[in-house]
Order: C-alpha cells, then sequence, then structure tokens
C-alpha cells in the first residue's frame, strides 16, 4: 500500500514538473508571444506578404533570402506553436537546408529619452539585413534564417525571462540585444555558458571591458564610456584645463532605478581625467525645476569655469538659459560641454538643439560632444543590385512595425549598426566554416564561443562605415567635437578623434568662445575664484572711516579754539565795561567851576592816561579762566576732541573684526 502511495506521488510530481515546463514555454511575463511564419518580400519598398504556415495547404512559395521571421500573435497556443516550430525544422533537415535562429531582445518602448532602440526601429534593420545576406551571391546564401523577438522593458528580469523562453524552445545561434546595461548583465552571463554570441548596441559601462569570465561572447558595436573620457582628456590637456564641474542627470535613490547612462559615462571620464579638482552636481531632470538648475549653476560658479554635463537636450537647453540668465555665458569665463551619447553629426541638424517656441527657434548650447561621428548614407549597395536607402528603411518600419520616423528625422546610427551586428556575425561563420568545414562549423549547437573570438580583431566595410572591432570584442569608434556656430545657428565639426590619430582639429574651423574671446578661457580667473590673489589697491573702507573721523576730530579742534578765543575776548570786552579803577577817580573842586570828571577830560596820548595805564593790573590766563562764563570751554573742547579719539579708535577695530570674519 504504502509503495503505490508513492508510485502516485512520484507520478503527481512528474505531472507537476511537466505542466510547470508547459507554462514557461506558453507565458512569458511581458514578453509578446509569436508564431512562426514565412516573410515574403519583393524588391518594393513595402512589398512585405506574411503568409502563416499552418493557414496555408498548399505549399509556401520560398521567401527573398530564405527569411523565417516571427510576429506577435496571442491567440495561438503554446502546443500548437511548438508542433508548428517543430514541422519548419524537420523540413528544413528533410530539404537539406541550413538553419539559423536570430534571437532580438529589445525593449518594446524606449526607455529614456531620444533613445529610439527599440524592436520597432531595429527589427526592421535586422530584417533588410539578413535579406541582404542570404541572397543570391550573399555571405549566407543557403541558409535560412528565423527570427525571434522578445519585450525586455530595460528589465533585467523581463530580459532573463525573454532570453530563457526562446532558449527552451530552440538554441538561438546569436543574440542581438538587449541594450540596457542591467539586462545586458544577466543574459550576457547567460550567453557564455550557453556558448551564444550575443551582440548589442549598448553596454558602454566599463564593467564589461573585462570579458572573462562572465563576458566572454559579448561583442560591443558602439564602443565604451571609457573612450568618452580619452577624448576628454585629451582636450583637457591640450587647453591647460586641470579643474572640471560636472552636472549630469541621475536617478532619485529613492527611486530604486540604479544609475542613469550619463552617470556612468561621466564617472569614465572622471575616473580617465584622474583630476583631483572636480566638482560633481547631480539632479534628476524627471523632478528638477529652473529654479533647482540656478542653484546648481550658482554652486559651480564659485569653484570651476570648465562645466561637463550630460542630460536630455531638452534639458540641456534649460541648463543654458538658467546660465545665460546668471551671465555664464556672456561673460566668457565659462566653456560648456555636453557629453551626446545616443546622439549624431546627422541629428544635430535636427531639432536636437534646438526648442520650438512663439518666438521662433533657438539654438541650446555652444559646444557639443556626440557620441560618435558616423552617419547612416543616404544609399548603400548590397549584395548583387540591391539598393537600401533611408526612405526604404522608413517606409519598412511605418508599414510592417508601426513606428513613423519625424519628417525630418535622421536613422540613428545605434538603430543602424544592428545591420552591421548582422553582417559581422555572417562573415564571422564563414570564417568558421571556412576554418573547421561546414559539417563541423554547423553541428548544432553551433559553438558561439569560437564565432565570437572570431568576430573580434575585424575589419570591413558596414553600412555605417568602416567598422574595426579591437582584440577585446569593442568596436572602435571616432568621435567629433561640435560648436555652435553664432552666425548660422547651426553646430560644426571643429575637431575630431580617432583612435590612434588622436585629436585633430579641423583645418580652417575656428571655435567661437564666449564674449568674443579670440582663445580658450583658463579653467580659473586670474584673481581666483574669490579674488583673493590680485592685489587690491584700492583706498579700504577703514581707511576712509578713519580719515573721515580724524577731519571730523580737527574740525572739531579748531571749532573748539575758535569758540575759546571769541568768548574770551568776550569776556574780557564785558568785564571792561563797567569796572573803574578806583585810581583813576579824581576828587572835583565844586568851588573852580569845573564840571565833569578830569578824566574824561583827559586825551589819549597824555600824562594822565599814560599813568592811568601803567597803574592797572596785569591779567594772566588764570584770571580769564576764572571768570564764570569763560571757565567751561576750554575742558569742554579737550573733552570732545578726546571721546572723537576714543570712537574712531573703536570704529577702527569693529573694522578690522568685520574684515576678518569675513
Amino acid at each position: 500500500m504504502l509503495g503505490r502511495v508513492n508510485d502516485l506521488t512520484r507520478a503527481m510530481m512528474r505531472c507537476t514538473v511537466l505542466a510547470l515546463l508547459l507554462t514557461l514555454c506558453c507565458v512569458g511575463p511581458g514578453h509578446d508571444r509569436t508564431s512562426v511564419v514565412l516573410a515574403s518580400v519583393d524588391t518594393s519598398a513595402a512589398g512585405v506578404r506574411h503568409q502563416q504556415l499552418e493557414a496555408e495547404s498548399t505549399p509556401p512559395a520560398k521567401p527573398y533570402g530564405n527569411v523565417l521571421s516571427r510576429s506577435a500573435r496571442n491567440q495561438q497556443d503554446c502546443s500548437h506553436q511548438a508542433s508548428n516550430s517543430t514541422e519548419a525544422g524537420q523540413q528544413d533537415q528533410s530539404k537539406g537546408g541550413k538553419f539559423l535562429k536570430f534571437a532580438i531582445l529589445l525593449p518594446k518602448v524606449p526607455s529614456k529619452r531620444r533613445d529610439i532602440r527599440i524592436l520597432s526601429t531595429v527589427l526592421p534593420m535586422i530584417e533588410l539585413a539578413t535579406q541582404m545576406v542570404t541572397a543570391p551571391g550573399g555571405l549566407l546564401e543557403n541558409f535560412r534564417i528565423e527570427l525571434d523577438h522578445r519585450d525586455t522593458q530595460c528589465s533585467s528580469t523581463h530580459g532573463a525571462l525573454g532570453a530563457f523562453d526562446i532558449f527552451l524552445k530552440r538554441k538561438p545561434d546569436v543574440f542581438f540585444g538587449p541594450i540596457c546595461d542591467y539586462a545586458i548583465a544577466p543574459v550576457a552571463r547567460y550567453s557564455s555558458v550557453w556558448g551564444i554570441p550575443l551582440i548589442t548596441t549598448g553596454g558602454m559601462t566599463e564593467a564589461f571591458t573585462l570579458k572573462e569570465p562572465n563576458y566572454r561572447t559579448l561583442t560591443r558595436m558602439a564602443g565604451n564610456y571609457h573612450e568618452f573620457g580619452v577624448v576628454m582628456r585629451e582636450l583637457m590637456q591640450h587647453y591647460n584645463w586641470t579643474i572640471q564641474s560636472y552636472l549630469y542627470h541621475e536617478w532619485d535613490e529613492k527611486a530604486g532605478l540604479g544609475f542613469t547612462d550619463c552617470s556612468m559615462a561621466i564617472n569614465s571620464i572622471m575616473r580617465a581625467i584622474n583630476s583631483n579638482d572636480t566638482i560633481p552636481k547631480v539632479f534628476d531632470e524627471e523632478t528638477a525645476k529652473y529654479d533647482d538648475y540656478l542653484k546648481l549653476l550658482r554652486k559651480i560658479e564659485k569653484r570651476a569655469r570648465i562645466v561637463i554635463m550630460c542630460a536630455s537636450p531638452s534639458t540641456i537647453r534649460e541648463i543654458m538659459l538658467a546660465a545665460a540668465e546668471l551671465n555664464m555665458v556672456g561673460s566668457g569665463e565659462y566653456v560648456f560641454f555636453n557629453i551626446e551619447i545616443y546622439g549624431s553629426i546627422a541629428q544635430t541638424g535636427w531639432g536636437c538643439w534646438y526648442f520650438h517656441t512663439a518666438q521662433g527657434t533657438r539654438p541650446s548650447t555652444w559646444t557639443c560632444f556626440p557620441g560618435a561621428n558616423e552617419n547612416f548614407p543616404q544609399s548603400l549597395t548590397t549584395g548583387g543590385s540591391r539598393v537600401i536607402n533611408r526612405e526604404i528603411v522608413k517606409e519598412l518600419t511605418r508599414t510592417k512595425y508601426q513606428y513613423t520616423y519625424a519628417e525630418d528625422e535622421p536613422v540613428s546610427t545605434f538603430v543602424t549598426a544592428f545591420y552591421d551586428a548582422v553582417l559581422l556575425y555572417a562573415y564571422a561563420l564563414n570564417d568558421s566554416i571556412a576554418q573547421l568545414g561546414e559539417q563541423r562549423a554547423l553541428q548544432h549547437p553551433i559553438n558561439g564561443t569560437h564565432l565570437a573570438q572570431l568576430m573580434w580583431g575585424r575589419s570591413f566595410k558596414g553600412i555605417t562605415g568602416n567598422v574595426t572591432i579591437d582584440s577585446n570584442g569593442d568596436r572602435i569608434s571616432n568621435y567629433s567635437l561640435l560648436d555652435l556656430n553664432p552666425e548660422t545657428g547651426l553646430f560644426e565639426v571643429v575637431a575630431n578623434y580617432y583612435y590612434g590619430g588622436g585629436l585633430q582639429f579641423v583645418e580652417g574651423k575656428a571655435i567661437h568662445w564666449a564674449g568674443d574671446r579670440k582663445k580658450a578661457p583658463p579653467d580659473r580667473p586670474t584673481c581666483g575664484f574669490n579674488g583673493s590673489l590680485c592685489p587690491d589697491n584700492s583706498i579700504p573702507g577703514y581707511a576712509i572711516l578713519s580719515l573721515v573721523l580724524g577731519v571730523c576730530v580737527v574740525c572739531m579742534g579748531i571749532a573748539s579754539f575758535v569758540g575759546y578765543r571769541h568768548y574770551k575776548l568776550e569776556a574780557e570786552i564785558n568785564s571792561m565795561t563797567w569796572k573803574v579803577n578806583p585810581n583813576d577817580v579824581l576828587s572835583c573842586n565844586p568851588s573852580r567851576g569845573h564840571r565833569g570828571s578830569f578824566h574824561s577830560m583827559v586825551k589819549r596820548g597824555s600824562q594822565a592816561y599814560l599813568l592811568q595805564s601803567l597803574n592797572r593790573p596785569t591779567r594772566t590766563l588764570s584770571h580769564f579762566l576764572r571768570r564764570p562764563r569763560a571757565s567751561w570751554y576750554f575742558p569742554f573742547g579737550f573733552l570732545l576732541a578726546t571721546n572723537a579719539l576714543q570712537i574712531l579708535g573703536k570704529l577702527r577695530l569693529a573694522w578690522y573684526l568685520v574684515d576678518f570674519v569675513a
């Protein structure tokens, strides 16, 4: 009885595990379910006809370029799709054809501003590339290629689940994507274990530079942030700038979104420059306001003159308007660099640096530093006589994948790089066949680690120009420095950075420095950020105050002396008007008939008057000081002068204290 119960338990567990596996095959949270279809593409731009395998009773016509495409369809169940996939694989094997499966892992909607590396824009490029390489005379002429894709949502969880979902159906031969760093990390680790090459235009952070042991099959088609740092280091050394301030977008720590691309790029630049005088300032452009930019710029102007920024174009424009309000643009003392990660030279000519307002279109900043200087050409001749141009790409994107480009919007180099990624894989597979033989090279599962090694250290002509992959699996890119021409309002290339050639300025193109400067401003003001390096030849305030108080004291002393003399004379005169010396009084004899006093009849200069003057007592200074009205004038003047001098000393001491505290 106990044995039967155990058998029943084992059976139930097996059924449960089987059900979980079927559920994982059928449902991937957050991913689009796909069904296998054949795509027959004619030579016109939008001539794409879909023909479902299970819906047609007659054998399908052979598609152009032998491309198998998977489009989203949620109505079919898992078993039906699995049977179709198995039947397709059996048909290929029975026909003796060579079959490849391309897995595309990209977000369905953009995860950040101005990043259009999404399924709707990349799938047309990969489809056109597979048509080209499988066309007669192409690199993979006799191959049949299936395209399968999942929505990663730029999430480390959904990206990994999408990779597992595709892997469990049938092991893919190559992964294109993911592009978001946090989604690349787990998928690249799994790909290294599975032996599947992973080619992406993302993952530019320095963490992916060390390929061993976790990222052995990772190939990056857009370079890395360390190269950004090398270019900026060359610029700093050329102009002898050692002090830099960094102003960039970073998520709020409470949001739990990790680091932004700007944060990773700026940190790589800081490590490359390796300067001790760095002033980083961060903001969250989703919540930051205009006043926040003003506050950050006020802090920067006290410590730096070279500002390196990284944010979306609209945010950069707001920052530059705030800088203009603080006279940081018109003064000519500042230089602003903007690191444009997902830009190109073509994009600088259409709206990325302009903002449309009621007053018209205005440029946003002075200096631009785009990530790469290659553009998507007007046309490219592929295998045979087939020509691909921008209009074909835009039309296919609009009609089949429901994404419409703006009228003057260029196709981003980060999108067209996936076209070159298909070419890179095709070249590596051809080399593998040449080295190992077709049977061994194509034996499933294909050795993706070996293919990744063949991709590295290779150069070829691609749709974005010359493509060179170094020995570490990273594309070598060239970079351009753009300057705003105030006359035309457009950005122009004034310098280029070439790998192995260094920084080279364009002949005949001069940088338009702000403030009508003829040469680059220094990274620190002549007198220092607080003016302490220049001697102050002007009269200090305390000296002026001392001089004024001294003049006041002298004036008060003179006034006291004059007043004292005046009142002294007045007191002397007053004392002489009513006092008569008794010796001057002469007796009068009435019998002689004289009237009046003898003194009144004595004339000045007479002997009587002279005798009168000699008999008058001498009056000294003490005599006048004893007078009641003049006794207080001199002490009052002396006391007033003494108090003024004491006040002067106290004010001077207070001035020194204020100057010391300041």
